[in-house]
């Protein structure tokens, strides 16, 4: 596994989905799941990279065998995600987006988890 490493790169763009779909556009070589979203997802696409860009099973990638999380989860593991939450209130009042991590980069982060689990 690599460590210590800090990945930074441009997203193609930086908007959330607007709708609860949070799949890919396209399906990926890896990804198991048939379901793919009619609206852009550009942060499932910008996890994937991010992934690929820390050194994650480079090897593999765009292949149907690319396991990113396959030296940090591996099948059998009890799993737990713990998503940023800052606060239950913003005092600036401008939003709670801001104290969250988005559900959008929770679902493509769990879709890995899922595919490095190996279904046990």
């Amino acid at each position: 596994m690599k460590t210590n490493r800090v990945v930074l790169f441009k997203a193609q763009k930086a908007e959330y989905p607007i709708n609860k779909n949070f799949r890919p556009t396209c399906r990926f070589p890896e990804t198991p799941f048939l379901e793919v979203s009619s609206q852009s997802n550009y942060v499932y696409e910008a996890v994937r990279n991010a992934f690929y860009k820390m050194g994650y099973d480079t090897e593999n990638f765009n292949k149907s065998t690319w396991n990113p999380l396959k030296e940090i989860v591996h099948p059998g593991d009890t799993v737990l995600v713990k998503p940023n939450l800052v606060m239950h209130v913003n005092p600036t009042g401008d939003g709670e987006e801001c104290l969250y991590t988005q559900v959008s980069v929770v679902a493509a982060v769990l879709d890995y988890i899922i595919i490095a689990l190996q279904g046990k």
